[in-house]
């Protein structure tokens, strides 16, 4: 992960590498910069994902892998702090080959070439918790 902060703006610029996961590499940005809440966005291409589904009757997430190389056409969510370590909760857009489209919750995704993710630091804490049917909702 190569990184870079502009000065105005609170705008944190992070570049990750062929073979890195978008989340595990947005978490470790936060934790190396000690962000506490932000937005996050980003483009880039990955070589297989997995997308996660939250069905409300069954109060559980499914998880759909895909292993193909696909654009990361849009990725956006935000940081905040559970149990006192930063959170990505992100969700995603990929293009296939043949221009479908897929999205949903980011679980995870390795990088086939790059992926460039933007972090808007946010002033404070933001801080989440379990809700009564598993999901940690933003604690506001």
């Amino acid at each position: 992960m190569k990184a870079s902060t502009f000065q105005s703006g609170g705008m944190l610029v992070v570049r990750l590498e062929r073979g890195e996961d978008i989340v595990q590499g947005v978490i470790a940005a936060a934790k190396e910069y000690r962000i506490q809440a932000g937005l996050v966005g980003g483009i880039g291409a990955v070589s297989g994902a997995t997308l996660g589904f939250f069905e409300l009757e069954t109060k559980q997430y499914h998880e759909n892998k895909y292993d193909e190389p696909m654009e990361v056409a849009h990725l956006s969510g935000n940081l905040s702090l559970k149990d006192g370590e930063p959170y990505a909760h992100l969700h995603v857009t990929l293009g296939r080959q043949n221009g479908e489209t897929l999205s949903g919750h980011l679980v995870s995704a390795n990088i086939a070439v790059t992926a460039e993710i933007f972090i808007q630091t946010l002033c404070g804490t933001l801080g989440r918790r379990t809700s009564e049917i598993g999901v940690n909702l933003l604690d506001i």
